[in-house]
C-alpha cells in the first residue's frame, strides 16, 4: 500500500485546530485543497475519520482513536528525516584511485594538494601498486579508476591516454656515462643492471625494445618497483633503465638520469577505467587536476 503522508498530516492538522480554516492555514493549503486531501485520505483507508457539518467538525471514534498513532507516525518521520540531514551535513565524500608508486611517490602529492583545495572535504583512498595490479583492483571495482601506463587491456577495461614518458638510463653520479649526452643499449653491456620485476608495465617493454640483446646483458638485481631500482643506483649497486619520473630531483642527487637513445622507449601515462561504468563527479574532478599537472611535466 502507499502510504499518503500529505492526507496524514491533513487529518492531524484537522484533527489539532478543530476547524479546517485553522488546520488549512497551517499547512499553507486552502480549505478546499485541505478537504481534498482528507477526503483521499478516508478513502484509501476506508474509513471515516472526521464528521464535518456545517458548523462543527467532530472526531469519529475511529478518528479519536487514531490521533496519538498519527502524532507518533509524523514525529518519527520528523526524527528520521533529521537525523539523515545530520549524516548528511557531517559524511566525508570519498574518491578511490590506484597510482604507480613511483608517480605516488612524486607527483600525486601535488595533484592532491591541488585537489584539495578545490573539494576540502573529500577523502582519498590510494593503493600504490603496479600497472597488473591496478587493473585487476579496476575491474573489480575496488578503486574507481587508475592513474598508471598504458598496457594490453581486456574488454571490459579502457585507457585514456595523458602523457608520454621516455624511459632512461639511471646511473650513479660518478659513473662514466653519468656524463654522456645519451647511450644506447650496446653501451650496457657487461655493466651491472637493476631489472625492473616481470609484471612491470616499464619492463614488458624494455624487454621488447631490447629483443634478443635483453638476454645477454648482465642483470646483477631485480626488484619489484621503479623506486627500489632507483635507491639501489644511488647505493652504487648498478644501473637501471626505468622511467624518469621515478627520479625524484630534490631527493635523489646521487643519481643521474641519462637519455636513451638507442632502442627509445616511450610510455603512455593515463586512465584506467571499467568500461561503459560513469565515474563519479568527484573522480572527474580529480582526472581533470591529474590531466593538468601531468601535461605541465610532459
Amino acid at each position: 500500500m502507499k502510504y499518503d503522508i500529505l492526507g496524514l498530516q491533513a487529518f492531524l492538522g484537522i484533527a489539532e485546530h478543530g476547524n479546517f480554516l485553522r488546520a488549512a492555514a497551517s499547512l499553507s493549503l486552502s480549505p478546499t485543497a485541505l478537504s481534498h486531501r482528507l477526503r483521499k485520505f478516508e478513502a484509501e483507508l476506508g474509513v471515516q475519520l472526521i464528521v464535518r457539518t456545517t458548523r462543527t467538525v467532530m472526531l469519529t471514534a475511529l478518528g479519536r482513536e487514531f490521533v496519538p498513532r498519527a502524532r507518533r507516525i509524523l514525529g518519527d518521520i520528523a526524527t528520521s528525516l533529521e537525523e539523515l540531514r545530520d549524516v548528511g551535513r557531517t559524511h566525508q565524500e570519498i574518491v578511490s584511485l590506484g597510482c604507480l608508486p613511483t608517480l605516488s611517490a612524486h607527483v600525486l602529492p601535488d595533484i592532491l594538494r591541488d585537489f584539495a583545495r578545490l573539494q576540502p572535504n573529500v577523502a582519498i583512498r590510494l593503493v600504490d601498486q603496479a600497472a597488473p595490479e591496478i587493473a585487476d583492483m579496476v575491474l573489480a571495482g575496488t578503486i574507481e579508476f587508475g592513474l598508471t601506463v598504458g598496457a594490453t587491456l581486456g574488454p571490459e577495461l579502457e585507457f585514456q591516454p595523458i602523457a608520454k614518458s621516455a624511459l632512461a638510463l639511471i646511473c650513479p653520479k660518478g659513473h662514466a656515462l653519468a656524463k654522456r649526452s645519451s647511450v644506447e643499449a650496446a653501451d650496457l653491456q657487461g655493466l651491472p643492471l637493476i631489472r625492473l620485476g616481470p609484471r612491470d608495465g616499464a619492463r614488458i617493454q624494455i624487454e621488447a625494445a631490447l629483443g634478443a640483446r635483453s638476454k645477454v646483458l648482465r642483470w646483477d638485481y631485480e626488484v619489484h618497483q621503479a623506486l627500489s631500482a632507483v635507491r639501489l643506483v644511488a647505493a652504487g649497486l648498478g644501473l637501471t633503465i626505468a622511467p624518469q619520473f621515478a627520479v625524484d630531483p630534490m631527493r635523489d642527487r646521487d643519481v643521474v638520469i641519462v637519455p636513451l637513445a638507442r632502442p627509445r622507449i616511450v610510455v603512455t601515462l593515463g586512465i584506467l577505467s571499467r568500461k561503459g561504468v560513469p565515474l563519479s563527479l568527484l573522480a572527474q574532478v580529480m582526472i581533470k587536476v591529474i590531466r593538468r599537472r601531468l601535461r605541465a611535466k610532459a
